[in-house]
């Protein structure tokens, strides 16, 4: 009780500075708008471990749910006292309030849902926050979206196993194509709203996340499906490294149109590092790990139609598609 009491003083303490500050300048009001929304939503995460030690409780959802309402709420109040009578402290107050009320119902339902659901609740409350940054034009929270994504990136790297139960057996329709799938989808999305105005550093970070997650994606659904529904199994043969070589070449390949649209520093850069990933794969795992003439991996198949095709006449394939795009623009 004394949580949520020192919460609802913080946000209406912050709401009613900028409602009343019409001059304000932007630091001040930034800090006003980041108390009054992070405030409550820390406190009430704070709570939840505390108390469930961030186990799914329903009834912490539920009080996310209602705070996802009030901060709705206010940014209906700010956006009426703006249309009247325009500010900066107003717009930046409708935003806040806004991208807060998509990032409590995000918590919300990282708290109902099963833990691995928190990557995926923070990737969806990043692309509300784009689409509020977009349509309101604040520059904070273009911020808001990078710092989700930071977010993001910690768990990630903290557990890059983001699925937090049963994966099941099902090949490409699992667990995983949720938990990495829908951040994939998400941050994609984000950074192209975000891009209407301007490709910048967030926007490059956001991209570089919805890669990673899509990357990840393709990985472990092939393991997924080549050691019967566990893609973090310890066995590995020809085949998915064949496999894995053509997928990091696919990647390369879609990156080098991109760059060649576009030509961002991102693309490029992407296009060698999957480059090398394949080269590395191909070399060292096709050539000398994997290699059933050094190893004792059975080729399965016939004497024509085998698991060599896919491993090696796939990969090599798709290196002289790479080769033939990149011809022109790369060294």
């Amino acid at each position: 009780a004394t949580g949520a009491l020192f919460g609802a003083l913080v946000a209406a303490s912050g709401f009613g500075r900028l409602a009343l500050g019409r001059h304000l300048r932007p630091a001040p009001a930034a800090w006003h708008a980041g108390a009054a929304t992070l405030g409550p939503l820390a406190i009430l995460a704070a709570l939840y471990g505390r108390v469930t030690t961030f186990d799914a409780s329903v009834p912490f959802g539920l009080v996310a749910g209602c705070l996802a309402v009030v901060f709705a709420a206010v940014a209906g109040a700010f956006a009426h006292r703006d249309a009247a009578a325009p500010a900066a402290p107003l717009r930046l107050g409708l935003g806040a309030a806004a991208a807060a009320s998509v990032a409590a119902l995000a918590l919300g339902l990282a708290i109902v849902l099963d833990k691995g659901a928190l990557t995926v609740a923070l990737a969806l409350a990043a692309l509300g926050t784009a689409i509020v940054a977009d349509r309101t034009g604040v520059p904070a929270l273009r911020w808001a979206v990078g710092a989700l994504g930071l977010a993001v990136a910690g768990r990630l790297a903290w557990n890059p196993a983001v699925t937090g139960g049963e994966i099941g057996t099902t090949p490409i329709l699992n667990w995983l194509l949720w938990g990495y799938g829908v951040p994939a989808l998400a941050f994609g999305a984000s950074a192209v709203i975000l891009a209407r105005r301007g490709r910048d550093r967030t926007v490059r970070f956001v991209e570089g996340l919805a890669l990673v997650f899509a990357t990840l994606l393709v990985f472990l659904e092939t393991r997924h499906a080549l050691h019967a529904g566990d893609p973090f199994a310890e066995r590995s043969d020809h085949l998915e490294a064949g496999l894995a070589t053509t997928e990091a070449l696919g990647f390369s390949l879609l990156l080098i149109r991109l760059d060649l649209r576009r030509g961002d520093v991102l693309y490029r850069t992407a296009a060698l590092v999957f480059g090398l990933a394949a080269l590395v794969g191909a070399v060292i795992g096709l050539g000398v790990v994997h290699n059933p003439l050094l190893t004792s991996d059975p080729v399965l198949g016939g004497a024509i139609a085998n698991s060599l095709v896919p491993a090696y006449l796939l990969p090599a394939l798709l290196a002289g598609a790479v080769a033939l795009a990149a011809r022109g623009s790369r060294p």
